[in-house]
């Protein structure tokens, strides 16, 4: 077991996640004429004096370790608490916030989001020729932070949960479904047989084992087999959490903060890895998706479709939301990815052509009250519907204010309704609202977007907005049997232009990053996906630390993230 001053990843002794909740009021009715003034500057990341001086980006001074403060407490801000830490369960932001500092998987994403083998649990994986099946070892001596053995016996049993209709473990369902058996050889070694041979097999063996001597419990199990609702799953999913990653779980006092502490028995002697502002594009989008799937009178028509998204101001979003901070963007990927592309249909912000749309698709203007009506099935119906949120979303928030203004303007009434982020899911799930704004990352693997927007994801996966096009299930399909990179990429672009052509989805912008970090914060490294949430690189790769000795007058080091 290496010594404590031999783990360099990581290099804050205890991390505190302090929440910060916000709470909005409902907002109806129609607004006053759009107005176009600007509501305050625009910020310039590359202006500011503070953004990403050399200091912030210091790589870890191996040769020198007698400068790096080892016992300093890093502070991250999120604006709600998770619902569960049982890192099966996470869908949203929140829940993913803590989920690589306490579980290991044996697949991980470099600084670039690609998939690869995590070198801190795998001693050795190999993939078959055909892509069949794959063979991984885990290195001897691994644990949980209560000390039992980690063993495949573990990872199959999360698998065989995850894979269960009682579970709504929904992030990992689609993972799960491509795997066919798996076989436990040995405590330390499993066999993954997959049902077809996909460039994306990789992906299917990214879910986080749970230790089965806590949550392969049989009365409990036959008590609930959801894993989500009795006292017993609860207690550790929020009060003792059993994990297996470089930090274990110390607290969680509800809508205040959580802590975790350095665990110092963590298996890598790359441990160590670990006011002024840091700035960079993420990987990572915001969109509104209509639910189409017939359950209310409005966005089944492409046409209604097309005029939201001409009535939505991007720019104006951008400018009086984040400053000017955050990019825009027109469909599934950035411009680095490599699904983008530029040709995709565009719609620009145009009220004059979104009320023609809506003209065209028989939503018409009462000239005595100016909303818009159509007769559906012998009824007169109002185009008013509710724009469903997290609370925890603020930008959305202020969003829809100016979103609300602009489509009065052309006589569609929205309604902006918030809800506790478990709450909000749940409606997801079981596609009880209209219209919901939400964030997603974007890894690199455009199969992502699978369990998005496949027909059969409607049920029991992420297609909430209830998305059908058969050439896009067509071209899914094809990309994961794809093994050419080049020829893989020009699917993703076809695909790409097929859903910019069907707008299940306005987008409303594309995230950077701007951070602020105490001045005593070295190493860090900017990625698609931010700072966090990907495999830090090996030595001399990007490591955070601290120097001690500049703040005399405090101990702790703070990084806030704003807008994230």
């Amino acid at each position: 077991m290496p010594s404590r001053s031999s783990l360099p990843r990581y290099a804050a002794g205890l991390v505190v996640v302090s929440v910060l909740v916000a709470f909005a009021a409902a907002c109806t009715g129609p607004l006053p004429e759009r107005s176009t003034a600007a509501s305050g500057p625009v910020y310039d990341p590359s202006a500011d004096p503070l953004v990403n001086p050399p200091t912030l980006t210091e790589p870890y001074p191996f040769d020198r370790p007698e400068v790096v403060a080892r016992d300093d407490t890093l502070v991250r801000y999120m604006f709600g608490d998770p619902r569960t830490l049982n890192p099966i369960f996470a869908i949203f932001w929140e829940d993913y916030y803590l989920s690589g500092a306490l579980f290991q998987s044996l697949t991980t994403r470099n600084a670039d989001m690609t998939m690869v083998w995590n070198q801190t649990v795998v001693e050795e994986a190999v993939i078959a020729d055909d892509w069949m099946s794959a063979r991984v070892r885990i290195r001897p001596g691994l644990t949980w932070h209560d000390g039992k053995p980690w063993t495949m016996h573990d990872l199959k049993f999360t698998y065989d949960m995850v894979a269960s209709d009682d579970v709504p473990a929904a992030m990992y369902k689609h993972d799960v479904d491509q795997i066919e058996r798996i076989d436990v050889t040995s405590d330390l070694t499993v066999v993954f047989h997959f049902k077809d041979a996909l460039v994306t097999n990789m992906l299917a063996m990214r879910v986080p084992p749970i230790p089965s001597h806590i949550w392969n419990n049989p009365e409990e199990l036959a008590n609930d087999p959801t894993m989500w609702s009795s006292e017993y799953f609860n207690h550790y999913a929020r009060e003792e959490v059993i994990g297996s990653g470089p930090y274990r779980f110390v607290s969680w006092t509800l809508t205040d903060k959580i802590v975790v502490e350095r665990w110092d028995d963590f298996p890598d002697e790359e441990f160590r890895r670990f006011g002024v502002k840091g700035w960079a594009p993420a990987r990572r989008i915001s969109r509104i998706g209509w639910n189409q799937d017939g359950s209310n009178p409005f966005f089944t028509d492409v046409r209604v479709r097309w005029a939201m998204t001409h009535a939505y101001d991007q720019k104006r979003v951008i400018r009086d939301v984040a400053y000017g901070v955050y990019l825009e963007t027109d469909q599934l990927w950035d411009k680095k990815h490599m699904g983008y592309n530029p040709d995709v249909p565009k719609y620009p912000f145009d009220l004059e052509r979104a009320g023609e749309l809506l003209d065209e698709a028989g939503w018409l203007p009462d000239p005595d009250d100016g909303w818009r009506y159509k007769e559906i099935n012998g009824e007169r119906v109002k185009f008013s519907f509710e724009l469903e949120i997290a609370q925890t979303f603020a930008d959305a928030v202020k969003m829809a204010d100016i979103y609300r203004e602009d489509l009065r303007s052309i006589g569609v009434e929205l309604t902006l309704r918030q809800f506790e982020n478990a709450t909000h899911e749940r409606h997801l799930q079981e596609h009880e609202f209209q219209a919901h704004a939400d964030a997603d990352e974007v890894t690199t693997d455009p199969d992502q977007w699978t369990i998005r927007l496949h027909s059969t994801s409607y049920d029991n996966a992420r297609n909430y907005v209830g998305y059908k096009s058969q050439r896009v299930d067509d071209l899914l399909e094809r990309g994961r049997r794809e093994f050419d990179p080049e020829a893989r990429a020009a699917i993703y672009r076809e695909l790409a232009y097929v859903v910019a052509e069907d707008q299940p989805f306005t987008m409303m912008w594309n995230y950077s990053e701007i951070r602020a970090f105490s001045k005593r914060l070295r190493g860090i490294e900017f990625a698609p996906s931010g700072v966090f949430l990907f495999q830090p690189t090996p030595p001399p790769g990007s490591d955070w630390w601290t120097s001690p000795g500049w703040w005399t007058h405090r101990d702790d080091v703070t990084a806030y993230a704003s807008g994230g």
